[in-house]
């Protein structure tokens, strides 16, 4: 595997790990529709639908500025096809996580909350 997809693993299971213990629930990773992915789908501690993009850098750059308009475009498209396969109508949120990831200190997380509501 890809160096990127092997950071890419790792910050997913960093973001999860970080999501419980902020009393998120985790109800599924990676789910793919068509052309898009939403890596973390959690119901958030008031029991909100939030779909996650998870972002990882090793070193330097900012992780959250990798999601652009057309990375948006596919994620609500996603978001939109789960909410129907799961008959969701409630708003769901869009947040990121920023992760930033080094050789030798603990990797540090941000986390962008409502980035979008739908």
């Amino acid at each position: 595997m890809a160096e990127h997809n092997d950071l890419g693993k790792l910050g997913e299971n960093l973001a999860a790990e970080y999501l419980i213990s902020k009393d998120y629930k985790i109800l599924r990773k990676n789910y793919r529709f068509r052309k898009g992915e939403i890596d973390i789908v959690a119901l958030n501690p008031e029991g909100k639908y939030t779909f996650f993009e998870v972002k990882t850098r090793k070193g330097g750059g900012e992780p959250e500025q990798a999601v652009n308009k057309k990375k948006i475009k596919l994620i609500l498209e996603t978001m939109d096809n789960y909410k129907y396969e799961n008959k969701i109508e409630d708003e769901v949120f869009l947040d990121i996580l920023a992760i930033h990831v080094y050789d030798n200190k603990k990797p540090e997380i941000e986390h962008f909350e409502d980035v979008w509501l739908y």
